[in-house]
């Protein structure tokens, strides 16, 4: 009997150690059958945990959705153009215990606008317990000094228009927008318009490079 349970034992402790350290599987879905709307379905074996990570996707795109129908319904904005697509960036690299995804929505209306409207939504969630890892976790990452120096290079190294607003330097707080990459290096992700000229376009800084 004692040895049937240690062998249970053993068992379950390397089922929860494959657990821990594993790779997600990620699944390609489209949002309310319309096919120009992928998202990502996360499995990682545990219910609990994929639930988590999955109600954080399925809100982004609930409200993406929303926003669009607002625009339409209650501002009379032809919004003739949307879609959502993602990119798995990191996932458990290097045994990491992470999850990182660049989720991206756009749409574009008839109203004569010279850019279409996108957000980059980056998630970052501890595969193990399903966490959404924020600005509290990337600033125990890098110190925002050190963010600052990679965007005061930037700003030195460009020409105008690309320069950075005059009042994005220095940096007050934590950017909202990070995520990791295959080789675990760090990125600072802002939107577009968010600290430069809105034709720039998204800016990705490797902090690692």
């Amino acid at each position: 009997m004692r040895r049937i349970f240690f062998v249970t034992l053993f068992a379950l402790m390397l089922t929860v150690q494959n657990f821990c350290g594993a790779a997600a599987t990620i699944d390609e879905a489209i949002f309310n059958g319309d096919e120009n709307l992928k998202y990502p379905i996360v499995r990682t074996g545990n219910a609990t945990v994929d639930a988590k990570i999955n109600r954080v996707i399925d809100g982004i795109l609930n409200n993406f959705v929303m926003g669009v129908r607002t625009d339409r319904r209650e501002h009379g904005i032809d919004i003739h153009i949307m879609n959502t697509s993602y990119a798995v960036m990191c996932n458990d690299a290097g045994g990491s215990d992470i999850l990182s995804i660049l989720l991206t929505d756009y749409k574009y209306g008839r109203n004569g606008a010279a850019h279409p409207l996108t957000k980059t939504h980056t998630l970052n969630f501890k595969l193990s317990t399903g966490e959404l890892l924020d600005t509290n976790y990337l600033a125990q990452q890098i110190s925002l000094e050190d963010i600052s120096r990679k965007l005061e290079a930037y700003n030195a190294a460009s020409e105008e228009p690309w320069k950075l607003s005059d009042d994005a330097l220095p940096l007050k707080s934590y950017p909202e927008g990070f995520y990791f990459d295959e080789n675990l290096h760090l990125h600072i992700l802002f939107q577009r318009g968010e600290i430069a000229h809105f034709g720039r376009g998204v800016l990705d800084f490797d902090m690692n490079e």
